[in-house]
């Protein structure tokens, strides 16, 4: 397929022209462009007599369609209502504007759980947290009086959260499991009286393991990544392991991959967890995204992802990479890739500048990482801007989610979206069922990967996906 157009004269917020290929031309394009096919890309742009280019690139379109929800915070927001607003926003397949979910003062530092159910958050800043239930538009399940729930691990189906400790939350007190629907402190067996500071603690997918910074471990520097098992039936936790340490830097917001084989993780030059900026890290604080295996204890930077070129120059136009923080993974392989979202001060080609707003207006960016890499090697691919979230506001830490599951009978395009695990063809139309196939297909649950129809697929997170080598 060969596609040619050509465009008049355009006008953009900093200058220089702007294009939108039309829907049905990427429609064409992604219909296209399967297996091992690429996506060449050439632009030449004249204005006046002068010619420019061409410049070309290849991309390759991955097999799979957005899934979930990306939960978000931000700051001055005109939809909130302009300087001053805060809240908490969601970003969907499609979606061409944000749509508001709490706001509100104090209504930010927010965790959602994996499966989509439930959302914890601030309510008054420094004062007081509360449970959400994102099945009934937000409503809230609980009100606690303090700040158990600000950034807090929320087991993946929300029934629980690990508390934050002085990282990025004002909570005076040791972490502890606490009960989201009722507030209550549940016991720990291995984690109370061993574990006092656990910053940004976030748990495993499968609910199997819990990845925190350990600021025990070093007086309160925030050096270190732990991770310990996870018992459900007797909420008791195993032997603390460091995964990640970094004498120079803060390690913090641990996501981990499908898979549950590495986890994704913020480095920064500031306790604040975040990059430059005027109003809460500082200026000149950096940050990047790495990628540490749980098993090996092996680290890689995320170059691609963070901006850089094999040579550790950057390709980034802007010149300004160690602007990356506050990674989350969708809990499921898609199109062959995880996916990573992630906050950045970069620029957006000449729509958002780098370091906008005196780099208080941080934007959220996309990456797609391989499935099964090599442990201390990149992973990842070039990010992509997150399409739309506002561009006048200050968007960040975006969790990404899936979304509650649907019932049987109900329209699907993949098992992930149905209770019962399964979406198979009925009188002419995909529905949720709850009975499988003969086999799996992509996105059907699964239980090992010899339940999947195609024998290339793996089964991760307990659910099909093709994997991309």
């Amino acid at each position: 397929m060969t596609y040619d157009g050509y465009f008049g004269a355009s006008s953009a917020p900093l200058g220089g022209g702007q294009v939108t290929l039309p829907a049905a031309t990427w429609t064409a394009i992604e219909a296209m462009a399967t297996g091992t096919d690429s996506v060449k890309v050439s632009l030449t742009k004249i204005s006046g007599t002068q010619v420019t280019g061409p410049i070309t690139e290849s991309w390759t379109i991955a097999q799979g369609e957005a899934r979930g929800t990306i939960y978000y915070e931000t700051y001055d927001s005109q939809i909130l209502g302009g300087i001053g607003s805060v809240g908490i926003m969601k970003i969907q397949p499609g979606a061409t504007v944000p749509t508001p979910v709490k706001s509100g003062c104090g209504n930010v530092c927010h965790t959602a759980s994996s499966d989509g159910s439930t959302l914890v958050a601030n309510t008054v800043l420094a004062f007081g947290s509360a449970s959400y239930d994102l099945q009934t538009s937000a409503s809230t399940i609980f009100a606690a009086g303090s700040e158990i729930f600000t950034y807090g691990g929320l087991y993946p189906d929300g029934s629980f959260v690990m508390s934050a400790t002085n990282y990025r939350t004002w909570l005076d007190a040791p972490s502890r499991l606490y009960n989201t629907k009722t507030g209550a402190s549940i016991a720990a067996p291995g984690w109370d009286g061993t574990i006092t500071n656990a910053g940004t603690p976030s748990f495993s997918p499968d609910g199997k393991q819990i990845a925190f910074n350990h600021e025990d471990s070093d007086n309160g520097a925030g050096h270190t990544l732990s991770v310990m098992s996870f018992n459900l039936a007797t909420h008791g936790f195993g032997s603390r392991v460091d995964v990640a340490t970094d004498p120079a830097h803060t390690l913090a917001w641990p996501a981990w991959t499908p898979d549950v084989s590495s986890i994704i993780y913020h480095s920064g030059s500031n306790t604040a967890f975040e990059t430059d900026d005027t109003s809460d890290a500082g200026v000149g604080t950096t940050g990047n995204v790495y990628v540490v295996d749980v098993a090996s204890h092996t680290t890689a930077r995320l170059d691609a992802l963070d901006g850089y070129n094999p040579s550790g120059t950057t390709y980034l136009p802007a010149n300004d990479p160690d602007l990356s923080f506050a990674p989350t993974v969708l809990p499921e392989a898609v199109g062959g890739y995880f996916w990573v979202v992630f906050t950045s001060h970069r620029s957006y080609g000449n729509t958002s500048p780098s370091k906008d707003n005196a780099g208080v207006n941080g934007k959220l960016w996309v990456s797609a990482v391989n499935i099964g890499a090599t442990p201390g090697a990149d992973s990842s691919h070039p990010a992509f801007f997150l399409q739309g979230q506002e561009l006048t506001s200050d968007n960040l830490r975006g969790f990404w989610v899936l979304d509650p599951c649907q019932a049987s009978g109900s329209a699907c395009t993949g098992g992930d979206q149905c209770c019962g695990g399964y979406c198979s063809p009925v009188s002419g139309q995909y529905v949720c069922v709850s009975t499988p196939g003969a086999c799996s297909a992509d996105l059907d649950k699964c239980s090992t990967s010899a339940d999947c129809c195609v024998a290339s697929d793996q089964c991760i997170n307990g659910k099909c996906g093709s994997v991309v080598r």
